[in-house]
């Protein structure tokens, strides 16, 4: 009787032990597991970071690059400097109204804006013939665009005059002899004034172009406008109502740029290094 009861008891310590072991192995390959966990996770927040920082550091000398560029340009115009560029933006200066071989030089301007940083840029030419070209930011292929027209004007723009401000997007949209339907100023609105109070506005619009293949494209957007010298100057901001209505951030982007855009009236002929 006593041999059994010692070989039971054996057998339930042995069982403990067993057990036991078994916990100490099941809780040290947990440990080992977690910390496997733990280093992947930070191995991937780091590389994450380090690709971040990588990428932010090869993308700003390339937009602090435009910015000086720009800034010099307005500086030597004695003009104030860019303070602001929307992320993911690069700015974009440049000068018209410098005549041509068959016009006189009239109410040249320093024009300015932002655009997204992909977007190609265009800008006027001189030569012994004169200028040539417009100043302009597109990407071609997406059909997003951003030009600038000037229109000669004895009245200012203003809020409050509907007709001029009609009148100037509709010739700035139809200066190539494109046919245009359904054309609306959908709402204007006062934008934020340039320096010595210039006036700015904004109009929202929207219009069908008729293409010369055949077929018709809705568009949609915004334009800028302001008086300088007399003239009208503005910048139209346009995408297809497709994008436009498809992705909300682009509508975003279009105002964007005509918040961004200014202009300045030169008082000397001089224009080197633009």
């Amino acid at each position: 009787m006593n041999n059994n009861n010692n070989n039971n008891n054996d057998n339930n310590n042995n069982y403990k032990n067993d057990i036991k072991s078994m916990k100490t192995i099941v809780s040290s390959s947990l440990s080992s597991s977690l910390s496997s966990l733990n280093r992947l996770f930070l191995t991937a927040a780091t590389t994450a970071a380090i690709t971040t920082i990588t990428t932010t550091t090869n993308a700003n000398p390339a937009i602090a690059g435009a910015l000086d560029d720009c800034n010099t340009k307005l500086s030597n115009f004695g003009l104030p400097p860019i303070v602001f560029v929307p992320p993911g933006f690069t700015p974009l200066v440049g000068v018209i109204g410098r005549g041509s071989a068959k016009e006189a030089m009239s109410n040249p301007v320093v024009v300015q804006f932002a655009h997204p940083g992909l977007w190609v840029e265009a800008t006027t030419t001189i030569n012994n013939n004169g200028e040539a070209g417009t100043i302009s930011a597109n990407d071609y292929i997406k059909g997003d665009s951003a030009f600038f027209y000037t229109l000669p004007s004895s009245e200012k723009v203003s809020i409050d005059n509907k007709a001029l401000i009609q009148k100037f997007i509709l010739k700035s949209l139809t200066q190539k002899g494109d046919a245009l339907d359904s054309f609306k100023v959908d709402k204007v609105q006062q934008g934020t004034k340039g320096i010595n109070g210039q006036e700015y506005i904004i109009a929202d619009i929207s219009y069908t172009l008729n293409t010369e293949a055949g077929f018709s494209i809705d568009r949609k957007g915004f334009v800028s406008l302001t008086s300088v010298g007399n003239y009208i100057q503005g910048l139209v901001c346009v995408t297809t109502k497709l994008r436009y209505t498809g992705k909300k951030e682009l509508g975003v982007t279009l105002r964007d740029i005509a918040d961004s855009f200014r202009v300045y009236k030169l008082d000397s002929g001089v224009f080197s290094g633009v």
